[in-house]
């Protein structure tokens, strides 16, 4: 004989119940899912400016010489002659004063150049702006400091136009001294980076003092003073954090 079962589905009340755990469930994990993605996206982005500028300044020293004689007194000469000629640009905007990144021009706040806290950045003037082929919008400075000479200053706004331009969050800080030696281009407020790639540990600033709140600590609370701007050392931390934006990051 056979024996047939019933069987019985499930209630409205059943799924909709279900229905309310999964969405739960959900509201609580998915954020954290969306944020350690975005942070993993943002790294990888910013490894991507680094090798590109690295190999920039790389590229340039075989017809311009070593960058302790480039000339740091003027900015368009110094991004035109040094510069440009080695990375793919599809915008340049040149010299614009103010921190205006080359987006769009009638959005002024969209373009201005924002500090970790998301104020904008008025202390200083003399920029070059352009974007490069991969979207990434980028602001030179140049000058001679007080105590180590002649200095460039990169600010790479790493998702171009879709993202706000606050530094630390989209934006981040390269330097140039090249009164370190050979140490060219790094991550600013960690260290220089000779030819061969290798860390010069002397330069190493510790993770307490990037994340304080000194001129161009990553803190919000940080000042900004001495050619460094709030939240310049960001870059840095997450290089001395092996590549990862960690826990305590101001995110």
């Amino acid at each position: 004989m056979i024996k047939f079962f019933e069987f019985k589905g499930f209630t409205l009340a059943e799924i909709l119940i279900t229905l309310g755990i999964i969405g739960v469930v959900a509201s609580l994990t998915l954020p954290a899912v969306i944020d350690h993605y975005k942070k993993i996206e943002t790294v990888s982005a910013l490894k991507e400016a680094y090798t590109i500028f690295y190999q920039v300044i790389i590229n340039s020293q075989q017809n311009n010489g070593s960058p302790l004689y480039w000339d740091y007194t003027n900015l368009s000469f110094f991004v035109e002659e040094y510069i440009l000629p080695y990375v793919k640009v599809i915008k340049n905007c040149g010299k614009n004063g103010i921190p205006l990144f080359c987006y769009d021009e009638t959005n002024n706040d969209k373009i201005r150049l924002h500090l970790l806290n998301g104020t904008v950045e008025q202390g200083n003037v003399g920029y070059y702006s352009f974007v490069m082929t991969n979207g990434m919008g980028v602001l030179v400075r140049v000058g001679r400091g007080n105590a180590k000479g002649s200095f460039a200053k990169f600010y790479v706004d790493i998702n171009g136009s879709k993202g706000s331009t606050i530094i630390g969050k989209d934006v981040f800080a390269f330097s140039m001294t090249p009164d370190w030696g050979d140490k060219y281009i790094f991550l600013t407020g960690v260290t220089g980076a000779n030819n061969s790639g290798v860390n010069n540990s002397s330069y190493l600033k510790t993770r307490e003092h990037l994340l304080s709140t000194v001129n161009g600590g990553c803190n919000k609370n940080a000042s900004s003073a001495s050619g460094y701007l709030q939240g310049d050392f960001c870059s840095a931390l997450i290089q001395v954090d092996g590549w990862e934006i960690k826990d305590d990051y101001p995110w």
